[in-house]
């Protein structure tokens, strides 16, 4: 444990993974010395397994992109008597995946504590084989001189996901629904006057990462002259706070640069998706029909749908009549 991320000499040291399966996250594994090696099919993971594997990685979020499924990975890694980890991080709702990926038989399954969870930023969940996770505890603070000492979680942050998870776990979702679709109605009302109508509720809840409802609302060009794509910019350079995620200077992107290739599909905050990727994604959305906008409303507090009300106001008052 001392040595590591030095693993030269380890007996195995590789880890299997599909080359569709890669993404900015699989760092976590690179940062431990391990080597990636990339396969496509099936019969390509099995001849790639060899004395100096360890385990074979599954991205969740990526899983209908590859041609090896979560089943399939397993029981190829059972068969060589190899570790499995699948980093589902943005995987829920519904809630049902936090035993449902388990049962597959990942020796590992991660979660974010973030995300529709609502815990910690700075949590996650660890699900599997006891054995795996008392090796995790022994790599991670409070030991000393482990590569996961810098990845100090607090006993406050502890407490706080296992009452989210509590919370989260417990909830009626259909009365979450209702809520999301309270909060919509209340922009929509407030935008309505500018002929911006609201569209369908969008939710799919067997798509892979942040399965969350989207709201979108439709601008009728012929009563105001502004595009999509320009609303949802102008909301993220709002000041003092900016309000989605929209353009490399605008608030919501957090410092990141949405011309760097993003190697992610959600994806997990990610994750999930990189920003890059949610940002590529909405613009095309956006280049479908460039009268629309829209974003999701989970991660607002009571009141905050009042807050982009009054700003989309704003916006369309301002924006040239037609």
């Amino acid at each position: 444990m001392r040595v590591i991320p030095d693993v030269s000499d380890f007996p195995k040291n590789e880890v299997i993974i599909q080359k569709s399966h890669r993404y900015p996250f699989d760092h976590q594994i690179r940062q431990t010395g391990a080597k990636l090696v990339e396969v496509e099919t099936r019969e390509e993971m099995i001849n790639a397994i060899n004395p100096k594997t360890a385990a074979i990685h599954f991205t969740n979020i990526l899983s209908n992109r590859g041609q090896i499924s979560g089943p399939e990975t397993v029981a190829i890694a059972k068969a060589h008597n190899l570790y499995t980890f699948n980093d589902a991080s943005a995987d829920v709702p519904p809630v049902s995946r936090l035993w449902d990926y388990p049962a597959i038989g990942f020796d590992m399954v991660t979660f974010s504590g973030g995300k529709d969870i609502c815990g910690p930023q700075a949590s996650g969940i660890l699900i599997g084989k006891e054995e795996l996770i008392r090796y995790a505890l022994m790599n991670m603070s409070p030991q000393e001189d482990r590569i996961g000492r810098c990845c100090k979680v607090g006993k406050e942050t502890i407490f706080g996901l296992l009452k989210a998870l509590e919370i989260f776990v417990n909830q009626d979702y259909e009365q979450m629904l209702k809520m999301f679709d309270e909060r919509a109605r209340v922009i929509s009302a407030a935008i309505a006057k500018f002929g911006v109508t609201a569209r369908p509720r969008a939710f799919n809840q067997e798509a892979l990462g942040n399965v969350t409802p989207h709201y979108s609302w439709h601008i009728d060009r012929a009563k105001v002259n502004i595009t999509g794509p320009e609303v949802m910019q102008q909301l993220a350079d709002s000041r003092p706070m900016g309000i989605g995620s929209m353009g490399a200077n605008a608030s919501g992107m957090r410092g990141r640069n949405p011309e760097e290739p993003g190697a992610a599909s959600r994806g997990g905050g990610g994750t999930r998706p990189t920003a890059d990727v949610r940002k590529r994604e909405h613009e095309r959305e956006q280049a479908k029909d460039p009268d629309t906008f829209g974003f999701a409303v989970w991660q607002l507090k009571d009141g905050e749908d009042k807050i982009i009300a009054d700003r989309l106001v704003e916006i369309f008052s301002l924006a040239k009549k037609a």
